[in-house]
């Protein structure tokens, strides 16, 4: 299958990978790693099937989006309605940026690219079955759920809560599995509360990647939070830190519910903004 990724960084490049291993055609898209290849040129390119010659030329029959979210709405703006859309940033509280387009899904879950160069066993969660097909090796599986609102928060939401976790890391001694499970309570009631299936939670992309995000230093949001508890100056921390996005992105949403009962994420936002709003 022909495939257009938006967005030719760590994560994009390491599910490129798996689609080559997966013998499909490839074209990356990414105006920082390619700025001589236009997205239209992206779109359209030389298909690599059998009888393919330089005068046939093929459509991008999926494209997938892993782009940081920041740059992404802009990008949608621009893509066809009728080409399948997968959408593997993390970032958004909403759907509508994809609510243009006739068949969009989402793949999401506990992976770092490191873990995925590295062939090693993980379980993603799609909400398609194009995706399972794409993407599905020996060491790649999946979970499903038709909850795409839920799968988009939960990997917008567990950038916020690893913010916590490397702060909380560093000014307390407390049991990092305590805050994970109360970050999933709270994860719950967050998606609950905005129209998604709390159950969802409880997913790869939920309780898996909030486990992975909140544990890890790899993770360049429990890297900030470290950072805040230290006081480390802002030119020494990570460049793109999604959480800081994602609570930018909350913050002049004022439709987007946060219940009371989540005082994770209204610390969170304290200590960034100085106060719960």
């Amino acid at each position: 299958m022909n495939v257009t990724m938006l967005g030719a960084g760590a994560f994009g490049g390491a599910l490129g990978l798996v689609l080559e291993e997966n013998r499909h055609t490839i074209q990356y898209f990414d105006p920082y790693k390619y700025p001589d290849i236009t997205l239209s040129q992206a779109l359209t390119f030389a298909g690599e099937a059998e009888g393919a010659n330089a005068d046939n030329v093929a459509q991008a029959e999926v494209i997938i989006v892993a782009v940081p979210s920041s740059v992404a709405p802009e990008l949608l703006l621009e893509l066809p309605k009728n080409i399948p859309i997968i959408n593997a940033s993390k970032g958004f509280i909403s759907l509508k940026p994809f609510e243009r387009f006739e068949d969009f899904s989402m793949i999401s879950g506990p992976a770092f690219a490191k873990e995925l160069l590295e062939k090693k066993p993980v379980t993603l969660t799609a909400t398609s079955s194009l995706v399972v097909e794409l993407f599905t090796t020996s060491w790649l599986s999946f979970d499903r759920t038709e909850d795409k609102l839920g799968v988009l928060l939960c990997g917008t939401l567990k950038n916020i809560y690893a913010i916590g976790a490397g702060y909380y890391a560093v000014k307390s001694s407390g049991n990092p599995t305590y805050y994970i499970n109360n970050a999933l309570v709270e994860l719950k009631s967050i998606l609950a509360a905005n129209g998604a299936n709390s159950e969802t939670a409880e997913l790869a992309c939920g309780i898996g990647d909030l486990t992975l995000t909140c544990s890890s230093t790899q993770s360049r949001n429990y890297q900030f939070g470290q950072g805040l508890a230290n006081k480390t100056p802002d030119d020494a921390l990570p460049a793109t830190i999604e959480g800081l996005s994602a609570l930018e992105l909350i913050k002049h949403t004022p439709d987007f519910i946060i219940p009371d009962t989540c005082t994770i994420v209204k610390n969170i936002q304290e200590l960034v903004y100085g106060d719960p709003t």
